[in-house]
């Protein structure tokens, strides 16, 4: 009977380490033992009595269990101390509560020694029987009260006097104890769920590669969401250095991609103002050739016709509207080339100076077409200081220009924010405000996927 036991014991860890339908856990337990059969209870005490325990779960209300212990035991005047080794089956009865009271039922084997002198070595065999209560304290860790009776095969604490419970009964003990239980497979499930939900959030998250308006904003979205992904890989804890050493290697790749095209966008634009330049020459030529004509007209002509003094008031104010157009126009090229010069200081990561310019930019022209981005890449360097608040209130205040193309990459960014600094009502409100008025925005599938995650 020991040597079955023994042999069970790891049959039973190795179906519950490798099945994928029932539960495993395991436990400790302490209490006491008290000797019963043919001898009077007087001539027994109670010792304690603790143990292991392994609990394999075949179904919900069914476990096949293997528990190791310690006992002693004291009678007629004889003191052992043994190891039971034991494999048996609990029945839990199905109620509305937590509580879970339980049946037992087994079979093992004991084998120690005694120190009364010259009794032996004591190996004998049992069958159990027992009920108990099992009290869930978290979803992975139980209380158990349990009291069973062994009825072992020999008679080692015989009373020859006749005096215990009946000259007929083998030698038996009853135990009575308090254990504590933990669920190794829901542990394990547990983190298996969470690595799950963690790679499909990574997954949904990752940001669609795009180039919009400038060279610049596709060079700070790569950074800005690279800033994103680190933020939820430092909530849920899962970095892999093989990981970070391929984005680091796609980073790499896009700067070079991004280089090509600044290059490539320097060639055009040095062409454009060659052009430019070569343009105005030809008009500085014909306005030269055109004073001459009508200088030679005057020196051919002493007076001028009545009739064309009203042509000549026309073409002076025409002048002077053309003049006022190119004030004007130079004007605006002038703010363009400072929007020009503040992305670049967000390309060269100086955001604080970048925020500053376009706090001057705004103050200046607040009516301006190009305000909303200003605004936008205001909240854009705020974003990349870690600064989610200040980002999220530049990202909303977009919101007073409907009309700025940035309006639907504000309402994504605002979302983020909010959900950075742990306010997942106006996150949902943001999300959910884009794909209401912007459903065919390039960043729509983006805000459905973070909008299911909250």
């Amino acid at each position: 009977m020991k040597k079955t036991c023994l042999a069970l014991l790891p049959l039973l860890l190795a179906i519950s380490l490798y099945s994928q339908s029932g539960s495993f856990s395991i436990g400790i337990e302490g209490g006491n033992s008290l000797l019963i059969g043919d001898c009077k209870i007087n001539q027994t005490q109670i010792k304690p009595m603790v143990g292991l325990r392994g609990n394999y779960y075949i179904m919900d209300n069914l476990s096949l269990n293997l528990s190791i212990n310690y006992n002693q035991t004291y009678a007629n005047n004889k003191y052992s101390e043994f190891y039971p080794i034991a494999i048996h089956s609990r029945y839990y009865i199905p109620l509305q509560s937590s509580i879970k009271p339980f049946g037992e039922i087994g079979f093992g084997s004991n084998f120690g020694i005694s120190s009364t002198k010259n009794d032996g070595v004591i190996d004998n065999s049992f069958v159990l029987a027992g009920i108990g209560i099992n009290v869930p304290i978290t979803n992975n860790l139980a209380l158990t009260l349990n009291s069973q009776f062994n009825y072992t095969n020999n008679d080692y604490y015989d009373n020859k006097s006749g005096s215990g419970f009946s000259e007929n009964l083998k030698d038996g003990y009853l135990e009575a104890g308090v254990g504590i239980e933990v669920n190794l497979s829901s542990i394990f499930s547990d983190q298996k769920k969470e690595t799950a939900q963690t790679k499909r959030k990574e997954k949904k998250t990752q940001p669609k590669p795009t180039v919009t308006d400038t060279i610049y904003k596709t060079k700070t979205k790569i950074k800005r969401d690279t800033i994103y992904r680190d933020t939820s890989m430092t909530t849920t804890g899962t970095v892999d250095k093989d990981s970070v050493l391929s984005l680091q290697q796609k980073l790499e790749e896009k700067d070079r991609t991004l280089q090509n095209y600044e290059d490539l966008l320097a060639d055009h634009n040095n062409k454009i103002n060659s052009l430019i330049k070569l343009l105005k020459q030809k008009n500085q030529k014909i306005k030269q050739l055109s004073e001459g004509k009508s200088t030679r007209n005057q020196t051919t002509q002493t007076t001028i016709s009545p009739s064309k003094l009203p042509e000549t008031a026309n073409n002076a104010k025409q002048k002077i509207q053309q003049d006022r157009a190119n004030s004007r126009s130079s004007g605006q090229e002038n703010i363009r080339t400072q929007y020009k010069q503040t992305l670049q200081l967000i390309y060269n990561e100086k955001y604080e100076s970048a925020i500053k310019n376009f706090d001057n930019l705004l103050e200046k022209y607040p009516n301006h077409k190009l305000a909303g981005n200003f605004i936008y890449w205001k909240g854009e360097a705020y974003f990349a200081l870690r600064n989610y608040r200040e980002a999220a209130e530049n990202f909303t205040q977009l919101e007073q220009y409907p009309n700025s193309p940035k309006i639907d990459d504000a309402l994504l960014m605002a979302g983020k924010c909010y959900k950075l600094i742990g306010r997942p009502t106006q996150a949902r409100r943001k999300f959910q405000q884009l794909l209401d008025n912007h459903p065919n925005s390039e960043y729509a599938e983006q805000a459905r996927a973070l909008l299911s995650d909250l």
